[in-house]
Protein backbone atom coordinates (compact mmCIF):
# COMPACT_ATOMS: atom_id res chain seq x y z
CA UNK A 1 0.00 0.00 0.00
CA UNK A 2 1.29 3.45 -0.97
CA UNK A 3 1.43 5.87 1.97
CA UNK A 4 0.10 9.37 1.30
CA UNK A 5 2.05 11.11 4.10
CA UNK A 6 5.12 11.82 1.89
CA UNK A 7 2.74 13.23 -0.73
CA UNK A 8 1.25 15.70 1.73
CA UNK A 9 4.78 16.60 2.92
CA UNK A 10 5.79 17.21 -0.71
CA UNK A 11 2.77 19.45 -1.35
CA UNK A 12 3.54 21.41 1.82
CA UNK A 13 7.15 21.98 0.72
CA UNK A 14 5.85 23.28 -2.62
CA UNK A 15 3.39 25.58 -0.78
CA UNK A 16 0.41 23.81 -2.33
CA UNK A 17 -2.53 23.57 0.06
CA UNK A 18 -4.93 20.70 -0.48
CA UNK A 19 -8.08 19.42 1.17
CA UNK A 20 -6.78 16.10 2.54
CA UNK A 21 -10.25 14.65 3.06
CA UNK A 22 -11.20 15.37 -0.56
CA UNK A 23 -7.92 13.91 -1.79
CA UNK A 24 -8.36 10.68 0.19
CA UNK A 25 -11.97 10.38 -0.91
CA UNK A 26 -11.09 10.75 -4.60
CA UNK A 27 -8.08 8.42 -4.27
CA UNK A 28 -10.18 5.69 -2.65
CA UNK A 29 -12.61 6.04 -5.58
CA UNK A 30 -9.87 5.19 -8.06
CA UNK A 31 -9.98 1.64 -9.50
CA UNK A 32 -6.21 1.26 -8.94
CA UNK A 33 -6.31 2.34 -5.27
CA UNK A 34 -3.94 2.21 -3.37
CA UNK A 35 -1.31 2.06 -6.14
CA UNK A 36 0.83 5.02 -7.23
CA UNK A 37 -1.37 5.55 -10.30
CA UNK A 38 -4.31 6.42 -8.02
CA UNK A 39 -2.20 9.17 -6.38
CA UNK A 40 -1.05 10.65 -9.70
CA UNK A 41 -4.54 10.62 -11.22
CA UNK A 42 -6.10 12.12 -8.07
CA UNK A 43 -3.57 14.97 -7.99
CA UNK A 44 -4.25 15.72 -11.66
CA UNK A 45 -8.00 15.54 -11.05
CA UNK A 46 -7.55 18.21 -8.32
CA UNK A 47 -5.71 20.43 -10.86
CA UNK A 48 -2.24 19.68 -9.47
CA UNK A 49 0.02 18.64 -12.33
CA UNK A 50 1.80 15.44 -11.32
CA UNK A 51 3.46 12.49 -13.01
CA UNK A 52 5.34 9.29 -12.24
CA UNK A 53 8.59 8.84 -14.15
CA UNK A 54 11.29 6.20 -14.51
CA UNK A 55 14.55 8.11 -13.92
CA UNK A 56 18.09 6.72 -14.10
CA UNK A 57 21.09 7.92 -12.09
CA UNK A 58 22.43 9.81 -15.11
CA UNK A 59 19.29 11.97 -15.06
CA UNK A 60 19.38 12.89 -11.35
CA UNK A 61 20.82 16.32 -12.18
CA UNK A 62 17.49 17.18 -13.83
CA UNK A 63 15.48 16.48 -10.69
CA UNK A 64 13.82 19.45 -8.87
CA UNK A 65 14.67 20.47 -5.30
CA UNK A 66 11.97 18.21 -3.81
CA UNK A 67 10.59 14.93 -5.12
CA UNK A 68 9.17 11.61 -3.93
CA UNK A 69 10.64 8.23 -4.76
CA UNK A 70 10.38 4.66 -3.49
CA UNK A 71 13.26 3.47 -1.30
CA UNK A 72 14.03 0.19 0.40
CA UNK A 73 15.85 1.30 3.56
CA UNK A 74 14.97 -1.44 6.00
CA UNK A 75 11.16 -1.23 6.09
CA UNK A 76 10.34 -2.58 2.68
CA UNK A 77 9.89 -0.39 -0.39
CA UNK A 78 8.12 2.78 0.77
CA UNK A 79 7.69 6.30 -0.68
CA UNK A 80 9.80 9.05 0.89
CA UNK A 81 10.10 12.79 0.38
CA UNK A 82 13.63 13.75 -0.66
CA UNK A 83 15.41 17.08 -0.87
CA UNK A 84 18.12 17.47 -3.47
CA UNK A 85 21.42 19.05 -2.45
CA UNK A 86 25.11 18.17 -2.08
CA UNK A 87 23.61 15.01 -0.62
CA UNK A 88 20.06 13.75 -0.81
CA UNK A 89 18.07 14.29 2.40
CA UNK A 90 15.41 11.65 3.06
CA UNK A 91 12.48 12.74 5.28
CA UNK A 92 11.69 9.67 7.37
CA UNK A 93 8.88 10.62 9.78
CA UNK A 94 10.57 12.98 12.29
CA UNK A 95 14.14 12.07 11.33
CA UNK A 96 16.29 12.87 8.32
CA UNK A 97 18.75 10.58 6.55
CA UNK A 98 21.50 11.70 4.18
CA UNK A 99 22.26 9.61 1.10
CA UNK A 100 24.86 9.98 -1.57
CA UNK A 101 23.82 9.81 -5.22
CA UNK A 102 25.13 6.26 -5.46
CA UNK A 103 23.24 5.20 -2.32
CA UNK A 104 20.04 6.77 -3.61
CA UNK A 105 20.43 4.89 -6.89
CA UNK A 106 20.97 1.58 -5.07
CA UNK A 107 18.00 2.00 -2.70
CA UNK A 108 15.41 3.37 -5.13
CA UNK A 109 13.23 1.42 -7.55
CA UNK A 110 13.80 4.27 -10.06
CA UNK A 111 10.15 5.43 -9.91
CA UNK A 112 9.90 9.16 -9.09
CA UNK A 113 6.81 11.24 -8.41
CA UNK A 114 7.15 14.86 -9.51
CA UNK A 115 4.68 17.69 -8.95
CA UNK A 116 4.51 20.91 -10.91
CA UNK A 117 3.68 23.86 -8.69
CA UNK A 118 0.29 25.42 -9.45
CA UNK A 119 -1.21 28.73 -8.41
CA UNK A 120 -4.54 27.21 -7.42
CA UNK A 121 -5.01 26.16 -3.83
CA UNK A 122 -7.67 24.13 -2.05
CA UNK A 123 -8.05 25.02 1.61
CA UNK A 124 -10.05 23.02 4.11
CA UNK A 125 -11.86 26.08 5.52
CA UNK A 126 -14.75 24.36 7.37
CA UNK A 127 -12.42 22.25 9.50
CA UNK A 128 -10.24 25.22 10.43
CA UNK A 129 -13.29 27.29 11.29
CA UNK A 130 -14.77 24.52 13.45
CA UNK A 131 -11.46 24.01 15.25
CA UNK A 132 -11.10 27.67 16.18
CA UNK A 133 -14.75 28.06 17.18
CA UNK A 134 -14.47 25.05 19.50
CA UNK A 135 -11.23 26.33 21.01
CA UNK A 136 -12.69 29.81 21.54
CA UNK A 137 -15.83 28.39 23.18
CA UNK A 138 -13.88 26.22 25.63
CA UNK A 139 -11.53 29.12 26.45
CA UNK A 140 -14.47 31.44 27.15
CA UNK A 141 -16.12 28.75 29.26
CA UNK A 142 -12.98 28.37 31.38
CA UNK A 143 -12.70 32.14 31.94
CA UNK A 144 -16.39 32.45 32.88
CA UNK A 145 -16.11 29.64 35.42
CA UNK A 146 -12.99 31.10 36.99
CA UNK A 147 -14.41 34.63 37.24
CA UNK A 148 -17.77 33.47 38.58
CA UNK A 149 -16.59 31.07 41.27
CA UNK A 150 -13.17 32.53 41.94
CA UNK A 151 -12.16 28.91 42.49
CA UNK A 152 -9.16 27.71 40.53
CA UNK A 153 -9.63 24.13 41.80
CA UNK A 154 -12.43 23.71 39.22
CA UNK A 155 -10.04 24.34 36.31
CA UNK A 156 -8.07 21.03 36.45
CA UNK A 157 -11.31 19.02 36.36
CA UNK A 158 -12.49 21.06 33.38
CA UNK A 159 -9.17 20.41 31.61
CA UNK A 160 -9.48 16.66 32.31
CA UNK A 161 -12.98 16.72 30.82
CA UNK A 162 -11.80 18.61 27.74
CA UNK A 163 -8.96 16.10 27.32
CA UNK A 164 -11.42 13.21 27.62
CA UNK A 165 -13.76 14.84 25.10
CA UNK A 166 -10.86 15.32 22.67
CA UNK A 167 -9.95 11.63 22.95
CA UNK A 168 -13.61 10.67 22.46
CA UNK A 169 -13.83 12.78 19.30
CA UNK A 170 -10.57 11.18 18.12
CA UNK A 171 -12.10 7.72 18.59
CA UNK A 172 -15.11 8.99 16.67
CA UNK A 173 -12.81 9.88 13.75
CA UNK A 174 -11.54 6.31 13.76
CA UNK A 175 -15.13 5.01 13.82
CA UNK A 176 -16.10 7.09 10.78
CA UNK A 177 -12.88 6.27 8.94
CA UNK A 178 -11.50 9.83 8.89
CA UNK A 179 -7.81 9.56 8.08
CA UNK A 180 -5.31 11.28 10.36
CA UNK A 181 -1.55 10.69 10.37
CA UNK A 182 -1.31 11.33 14.15
CA UNK A 183 -4.01 8.74 14.88
CA UNK A 184 -2.38 6.25 12.51
CA UNK A 185 0.97 6.58 14.32
CA UNK A 186 -0.64 6.47 17.76
CA UNK A 187 -2.75 3.39 17.05
CA UNK A 188 -0.07 1.58 15.08
CA UNK A 189 2.62 1.90 17.74
CA UNK A 190 3.01 -1.91 17.83
CA UNK A 191 1.52 -5.06 16.30
CA UNK A 192 -0.65 -5.51 19.41
CA UNK A 193 -2.36 -2.12 19.07
CA UNK A 194 -5.22 -1.43 16.67
CA UNK A 195 -7.73 1.29 17.51
CA UNK A 196 -9.92 0.72 14.45
CA UNK A 197 -10.48 -2.97 15.25
CA UNK A 198 -11.61 -2.18 18.81
CA UNK A 199 -13.69 0.90 18.07
CA UNK A 200 -15.53 -0.71 15.15
CA UNK A 201 -15.92 -4.11 16.85
CA UNK A 202 -19.40 -5.69 16.91
CA UNK A 203 -18.53 -9.03 18.53
CA UNK A 204 -20.84 -8.32 21.44
CA UNK A 205 -24.51 -7.72 20.39
CA UNK A 206 -24.71 -4.72 22.75
CA UNK A 207 -22.21 -2.81 20.59
CA UNK A 208 -24.68 -2.77 17.69
CA UNK A 209 -26.73 -0.23 19.64
CA UNK A 210 -24.22 1.63 21.80
CA UNK A 211 -20.45 1.66 21.95
CA UNK A 212 -17.73 2.76 24.34
CA UNK A 213 -17.20 5.72 21.99
CA UNK A 214 -20.81 6.86 22.51
CA UNK A 215 -20.55 6.46 26.27
CA UNK A 216 -17.27 8.37 26.59
CA UNK A 217 -18.46 11.18 24.30
CA UNK A 218 -21.69 11.62 26.29
CA UNK A 219 -19.91 11.27 29.64
CA UNK A 220 -17.28 13.98 29.06
CA UNK A 221 -19.76 16.27 27.25
CA UNK A 222 -22.07 16.05 30.28
CA UNK A 223 -19.16 16.97 32.55
CA UNK A 224 -18.31 20.13 30.59
CA UNK A 225 -21.92 21.24 30.08
CA UNK A 226 -22.87 20.20 33.63
CA UNK A 227 -20.04 22.19 35.20
CA UNK A 228 -21.14 25.27 33.27
CA UNK A 229 -24.86 24.88 34.17
CA UNK A 230 -24.28 24.01 37.84
CA UNK A 231 -21.87 26.95 38.16
CA UNK A 232 -24.61 29.31 36.98
CA UNK A 233 -27.03 27.67 39.44
CA UNK A 234 -24.45 27.98 42.28
CA UNK A 235 -24.56 24.22 42.88
CA UNK A 236 -20.99 23.26 41.97
CA UNK A 237 -20.60 21.11 45.08
CA UNK A 238 -23.64 19.05 44.10
CA UNK A 239 -22.20 18.69 40.60
CA UNK A 240 -18.89 17.31 41.86
CA UNK A 241 -20.74 14.97 44.22
CA UNK A 242 -22.72 13.57 41.28
CA UNK A 243 -19.52 13.23 39.23
CA UNK A 244 -17.75 11.39 42.01
CA UNK A 245 -20.60 8.88 42.20
CA UNK A 246 -20.66 8.47 38.42
CA UNK A 247 -16.90 7.93 38.27
CA UNK A 248 -17.24 5.08 40.77
CA UNK A 249 -19.91 3.59 38.46
CA UNK A 250 -17.44 3.74 35.55
CA UNK A 251 -15.14 1.19 37.25
CA UNK A 252 -17.16 -1.83 35.98
CA UNK A 253 -17.12 -0.37 32.45
CA UNK A 254 -13.36 0.12 32.69
CA UNK A 255 -12.95 -3.53 33.68
CA UNK A 256 -15.24 -4.65 30.83
CA UNK A 257 -13.25 -2.56 28.32
CA UNK A 258 -9.91 -4.00 29.50
CA UNK A 259 -11.34 -7.54 29.43
CA UNK A 260 -12.71 -7.00 25.91
CA UNK A 261 -9.40 -5.68 24.62
CA UNK A 262 -7.31 -8.36 26.28
CA UNK A 263 -9.38 -11.53 25.76
CA UNK A 264 -12.00 -10.86 23.06
CA UNK A 265 -10.22 -8.76 20.43
CA UNK A 266 -6.73 -9.52 21.75
CA UNK A 267 -5.66 -6.04 20.62
CA UNK A 268 -5.08 -2.89 22.63
CA UNK A 269 -6.67 0.45 21.72
CA UNK A 270 -4.33 3.29 22.69
CA UNK A 271 -7.16 5.84 22.52
CA UNK A 272 -9.41 3.68 24.73
CA UNK A 273 -6.61 3.23 27.28
CA UNK A 274 -6.03 7.00 27.31
CA UNK A 275 -9.75 7.61 28.01
CA UNK A 276 -9.59 5.07 30.87
CA UNK A 277 -6.55 6.90 32.25
CA UNK A 278 -8.46 10.23 32.20
CA UNK A 279 -11.36 8.64 34.12
CA UNK A 280 -8.98 7.27 36.75
CA UNK A 281 -7.21 10.65 37.09
CA UNK A 282 -10.59 12.39 37.54
CA UNK A 283 -11.61 9.91 40.25
CA UNK A 284 -8.31 10.35 42.09
CA UNK A 285 -8.58 14.15 41.78
CA UNK A 286 -12.11 14.26 43.23
CA UNK A 287 -11.16 11.79 45.96
CA UNK A 288 -8.38 14.13 47.09
CA UNK A 289 -10.19 17.47 46.79
CA UNK A 290 -13.72 16.25 47.57
CA UNK A 291 -13.32 13.82 50.42
CA UNK A 292 -16.76 14.52 51.87
CA UNK A 293 -19.66 13.69 49.58
CA UNK A 294 -22.95 15.43 50.33
CA UNK A 295 -25.97 13.77 48.77
CA UNK A 296 -27.42 16.12 46.13
CA UNK A 297 -31.05 17.10 46.42
CA UNK A 298 -33.76 16.10 43.96
CA UNK A 299 -33.41 19.35 42.00
CA UNK A 300 -29.73 18.65 41.31
CA UNK A 301 -30.48 15.15 40.03
CA UNK A 302 -33.32 16.46 37.86
CA UNK A 303 -31.08 19.21 36.45
CA UNK A 304 -28.30 16.76 35.62
CA UNK A 305 -30.89 14.34 34.20
CA UNK A 306 -32.12 17.06 31.84
CA UNK A 307 -28.51 17.65 30.72
CA UNK A 308 -27.98 13.93 30.06
CA UNK A 309 -31.31 13.57 28.22
CA UNK A 310 -30.53 16.61 26.03
CA UNK A 311 -27.09 15.27 25.13
CA UNK A 312 -28.41 11.75 24.38
CA UNK A 313 -31.17 13.17 22.15
CA UNK A 314 -28.79 15.54 20.38
CA UNK A 315 -26.07 12.95 19.88
CA UNK A 316 -28.61 10.37 18.67
CA UNK A 317 -29.71 12.72 15.89
CA UNK A 318 -26.14 13.76 15.02
CA UNK A 319 -24.86 10.17 14.92
CA UNK A 320 -27.75 9.06 12.74
CA UNK A 321 -26.94 11.87 10.30
CA UNK A 322 -23.21 11.04 10.32
CA UNK A 323 -23.91 7.34 9.73
CA UNK A 324 -26.07 8.21 6.73
CA UNK A 325 -23.28 10.42 5.40
CA UNK A 326 -20.75 7.64 5.96
CA UNK A 327 -22.88 5.12 4.04
CA UNK A 328 -23.42 7.66 1.29
CA UNK A 329 -19.69 8.32 1.05
CA UNK A 330 -18.96 4.58 0.88
CA UNK A 331 -21.58 4.28 -1.87
CA UNK A 332 -19.96 7.15 -3.81
CA UNK A 333 -16.51 5.59 -3.43
CA UNK A 334 -17.75 2.27 -4.85
CA UNK A 335 -19.67 4.09 -7.60
CA UNK A 336 -16.74 6.33 -8.53
CA UNK A 337 -14.37 3.38 -8.56
CA UNK A 338 -16.65 1.72 -11.09
CA UNK A 339 -17.05 4.94 -13.09
CA UNK A 340 -13.27 5.45 -13.23
CA UNK A 341 -12.64 1.92 -14.50
CA UNK A 342 -11.29 2.74 -17.95
CA UNK A 343 -11.95 -0.71 -19.44
CA UNK A 344 -15.66 -0.45 -18.56
CA UNK A 345 -15.83 3.09 -19.93
CA UNK A 346 -14.10 2.11 -23.17
CA UNK A 347 -16.34 -0.91 -23.76
CA UNK A 348 -19.47 1.15 -23.05
CA UNK A 349 -18.28 3.99 -25.30
CA UNK A 350 -17.46 1.78 -28.26
CA UNK A 351 -20.70 -0.17 -27.93
CA UNK A 352 -22.44 2.94 -29.30
CA UNK A 353 -22.87 3.56 -32.99
CA UNK A 354 -20.20 5.82 -34.45
CA UNK A 355 -21.59 9.14 -35.70
CA UNK A 356 -20.37 10.86 -38.85
CA UNK A 357 -19.24 14.37 -37.91
CA UNK A 358 -19.99 17.39 -40.19
CA UNK A 359 -17.29 18.00 -42.79
CA UNK A 360 -16.61 21.43 -41.27
CA UNK A 361 -16.18 22.07 -37.57
CA UNK A 362 -14.28 24.60 -35.48
CA UNK A 363 -11.09 22.68 -34.86
CA UNK A 364 -8.47 23.57 -32.26
CA UNK A 365 -5.47 21.69 -30.92
CA UNK A 366 -3.49 19.37 -33.19
CA UNK A 367 -5.47 18.97 -36.40
CA UNK A 368 -3.31 15.97 -37.38
CA UNK A 369 -3.76 14.11 -34.09
CA UNK A 370 -4.98 10.50 -34.15
CA UNK A 371 -7.56 11.16 -31.43
CA UNK A 372 -10.42 13.62 -31.76
CA UNK A 373 -12.77 15.08 -29.17
CA UNK A 374 -15.98 16.61 -30.47
CA UNK A 375 -18.48 18.76 -28.60
CA UNK A 376 -21.81 20.09 -29.83
CA UNK A 377 -22.54 23.27 -27.89
CA UNK A 378 -24.73 26.36 -27.85
CA UNK A 379 -23.68 29.79 -26.50
CA UNK A 380 -27.16 30.27 -24.99
CA UNK A 381 -27.19 26.89 -23.23
CA UNK A 382 -26.90 27.30 -19.44
CA UNK A 383 -25.32 23.83 -19.05
CA UNK A 384 -22.63 24.55 -21.66
CA UNK A 385 -20.86 27.25 -19.63
CA UNK A 386 -19.62 24.89 -16.91
CA UNK A 387 -18.71 22.23 -19.44
CA UNK A 388 -16.78 24.76 -21.54
CA UNK A 389 -14.40 25.22 -18.58
CA UNK A 390 -13.68 21.47 -18.65
CA UNK A 391 -13.01 21.67 -22.40
CA UNK A 392 -10.52 24.49 -21.85
CA UNK A 393 -8.62 22.40 -19.29
CA UNK A 394 -8.51 19.43 -21.67
CA UNK A 395 -7.36 21.68 -24.55
CA UNK A 396 -4.67 23.34 -22.44
CA UNK A 397 -3.19 20.04 -21.29
CA UNK A 398 -3.53 17.97 -24.46
CA UNK A 399 -3.30 20.50 -27.29
CA UNK A 400 -0.36 18.62 -28.90
CA UNK A 401 -1.96 15.17 -28.81
CA UNK A 402 -5.65 15.83 -29.34
CA UNK A 403 -7.86 17.38 -31.99
CA UNK A 404 -10.80 19.21 -30.43
CA UNK A 405 -13.72 19.93 -32.76
CA UNK A 406 -16.58 22.26 -31.83
CA UNK A 407 -20.03 22.13 -33.41
CA UNK A 408 -22.34 25.09 -32.83
CA UNK A 409 -25.86 23.72 -32.55
CA UNK A 410 -27.84 26.97 -32.82
CA UNK A 411 -31.34 27.29 -34.26
CA UNK A 412 -31.28 30.71 -35.90
CA UNK A 413 -35.07 30.79 -36.19
CA UNK A 414 -35.50 30.59 -32.41
CA UNK A 415 -33.21 33.51 -31.52
CA UNK A 416 -34.52 36.73 -29.96
CA UNK A 417 -34.03 39.24 -32.74
CA UNK A 418 -31.25 40.36 -35.03
CA UNK A 419 -28.79 41.13 -32.20
CA UNK A 420 -28.44 37.46 -31.20
CA UNK A 421 -28.35 36.34 -34.85
CA UNK A 422 -25.60 38.81 -35.64
CA UNK A 423 -23.67 37.75 -32.54
CA UNK A 424 -23.72 34.08 -33.64
CA UNK A 425 -22.53 34.94 -37.13
CA UNK A 426 -19.70 37.09 -35.77
CA UNK A 427 -18.69 34.30 -33.39
CA UNK A 428 -18.42 31.93 -36.35
CA UNK A 429 -16.52 34.54 -38.36
CA UNK A 430 -13.80 34.95 -35.72
CA UNK A 431 -12.65 31.44 -36.66
CA UNK A 432 -11.77 32.60 -40.18
CA UNK A 433 -9.44 35.21 -38.71
CA UNK A 434 -7.65 32.46 -36.76
CA UNK A 435 -8.69 29.68 -34.40
CA UNK A 436 -7.15 31.45 -31.40
CA UNK A 437 -9.46 34.41 -32.00
CA UNK A 438 -12.41 32.01 -32.02
CA UNK A 439 -11.42 30.31 -28.74
CA UNK A 440 -10.87 33.71 -27.14
CA UNK A 441 -14.29 34.93 -28.35
CA UNK A 442 -16.03 31.79 -27.09
CA UNK A 443 -14.23 32.04 -23.74
CA UNK A 444 -15.20 35.69 -23.29
CA UNK A 445 -18.82 34.91 -24.09
CA UNK A 446 -19.11 32.18 -21.47
CA UNK A 447 -17.35 34.41 -18.94
CA UNK A 448 -19.78 37.33 -19.32
CA UNK A 449 -22.79 36.11 -21.35
CA UNK A 450 -23.47 39.70 -22.33
CA UNK A 451 -23.67 40.56 -26.04
CA UNK A 452 -23.05 44.28 -25.52
CA UNK A 453 -19.84 43.64 -23.56
CA UNK A 454 -18.80 40.96 -26.04
CA UNK A 455 -19.32 43.39 -28.93
CA UNK A 456 -16.96 45.89 -27.30
CA UNK A 457 -14.14 43.46 -28.03
CA UNK A 458 -15.33 41.45 -31.03
CA UNK A 459 -18.10 43.61 -32.52
CA UNK A 460 -15.88 44.82 -35.39
CA UNK A 461 -15.43 41.26 -36.71
CA UNK A 462 -16.60 41.18 -40.36
CA UNK A 463 -19.32 38.60 -40.91
CA UNK A 464 -18.18 35.80 -43.21
CA UNK A 465 -20.42 34.72 -46.07
CA UNK A 466 -20.07 31.14 -44.83
CA UNK A 467 -21.27 31.91 -41.29
CA UNK A 468 -25.02 31.44 -41.79
CA UNK A 469 -24.60 28.29 -43.89
CA UNK A 470 -22.27 26.72 -41.28
CA UNK A 471 -24.75 27.38 -38.46
CA UNK A 472 -27.64 25.90 -40.47
CA UNK A 473 -25.55 22.85 -41.41
CA UNK A 474 -24.53 22.21 -37.79
CA UNK A 475 -28.10 22.55 -36.51
CA UNK A 476 -29.47 20.28 -39.25
CA UNK A 477 -26.80 17.68 -38.42
CA UNK A 478 -27.87 17.75 -34.76
CA UNK A 479 -31.54 17.28 -35.69
CA UNK A 480 -30.86 14.44 -38.13
CA UNK A 481 -28.74 12.56 -35.58
CA UNK A 482 -31.15 13.36 -32.70
CA UNK A 483 -28.56 15.30 -30.70
CA UNK A 484 -30.61 18.48 -30.37
CA UNK A 485 -29.71 18.81 -26.66
CA UNK A 486 -26.44 20.48 -25.69
CA UNK A 487 -23.76 19.87 -24.72
CA UNK A 488 -23.33 16.61 -26.65
CA UNK A 489 -19.93 14.93 -26.52
CA UNK A 490 -18.21 12.55 -28.94
CA UNK A 491 -14.86 10.80 -28.76
CA UNK A 492 -13.60 9.80 -32.20
CA UNK A 493 -17.22 9.91 -33.31
CA UNK A 494 -18.55 7.70 -30.48
CA UNK A 495 -21.25 9.44 -28.35
CA UNK A 496 -20.21 9.85 -24.72
CA UNK A 497 -22.20 7.31 -22.60
CA UNK A 498 -24.89 8.99 -20.51
CA UNK A 499 -24.22 6.66 -17.58
CA UNK A 500 -20.79 8.23 -17.00
CA UNK A 501 -20.19 11.58 -15.32
CA UNK A 502 -18.76 14.25 -17.62
CA UNK A 503 -16.75 15.56 -14.68
CA UNK A 504 -14.30 12.69 -15.24
CA UNK A 505 -13.70 13.52 -18.92
CA UNK A 506 -10.11 14.73 -18.29
CA UNK A 507 -9.32 11.32 -16.75
CA UNK A 508 -10.90 9.41 -19.65
CA UNK A 509 -9.07 11.56 -22.22
CA UNK A 510 -5.73 10.88 -20.50
CA UNK A 511 -6.40 7.13 -20.60
CA UNK A 512 -7.49 7.23 -24.26
CA UNK A 513 -4.34 9.10 -25.30
CA UNK A 514 -2.21 6.47 -23.54
CA UNK A 515 -4.21 3.53 -24.93
CA UNK A 516 -2.05 1.74 -27.47
CA UNK A 517 -4.95 -0.52 -28.50
CA UNK A 518 -7.49 2.22 -29.20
Amino acid sequence: MTSTNPIFQYLKKENININKSEFLFQQQSHPDFPKLLSIVDTLNFLNISAGAFHITQEEYSLLPEYFVTYLNIGEGTQPYLIKKGAKYTVYKEKTKISLSEQELSSYTNSVFLLIEKENKETIDIPYERFKWISLSFLSCLSIILLLKNNNFSDLPFLLFSIGGLYLSVTSLKVFFGIKNSFIDKLCGISVKTNCSTLINSKKWPLFKYISFTDLSLLFFSSQILGLFVFSIANQVLYFFSIQKLLLYFTIPFICISLFYQKFIEKKWCFICLSIILVLIIELIYLSIFLKKVSLPDAEAFILFGIIIFSLISGWGWIKKTLLKQKKLQEFFIRGNRLALDYSIFKNTLMANKKILIPSFSFEIGNTKADRSFIISTNPFCSYCKEFHQIIEKIAKKNSNNLSIKIILNIDLTSLNGDIETEFCKKLVSTYFINYKKFTEALHDWFEQEDILKWNEKFGDTPISQKAEEILKTHHLWALNNKFQFTPAIFIDGFPFPRKFDREYLPFYIEEILEDEHW
